[in-house]
C-alpha cells in the first residue's frame, strides 16, 4: 500500500461497497457527480482494488473469529 496517495489509502479503508461515500469521506470535493468519477477512476486500478480485496478478506477472517469465539463462550456456560 505503499505506492498509494494518502487520499487513495483512506479511500481503501472507508469502501464498503459504496465509492461515491468511500471518496466523500476520504476527503475528495466536488459534487456527487465528481465524487462518482473518482470513486469510478479509484476501482480501476490494480493495486487499489487488491488492498480492498486483501481488506476485505481480513475483515471477514476477523468477523469469522469473532463468532466463533462467542460460539465457544455461549456452549461453554
Amino acid at each position: 500500500m505503499n505506492d498509494l496517495t494518502f487520499k487513495q489509502k483512506l479511500f481503501v479503508q472507508y469502501y464498503e461497497g459504496n465509492g461515491i461515500e468511500a471518496a466523500r469521506l476520504a476527503g475528495y470535493n466536488g459534487s456527487p457527480a465528481t465524487l462518482s468519477q473518482v470513486a469510478y477512476e479509484n476501482l480501476r486500478k490494480p493495486e487499489i482494488v487488491e488492498q480492498i480485496s486483501s481488506r476485505s478478506k481480513l475483515l471477514e477472517s476477523e468477523f469469522k473469529s469473532g463468532k466463533e469465539a462467542r460460539l465457544r463462550f455461549w456452549t461453554t456456560i
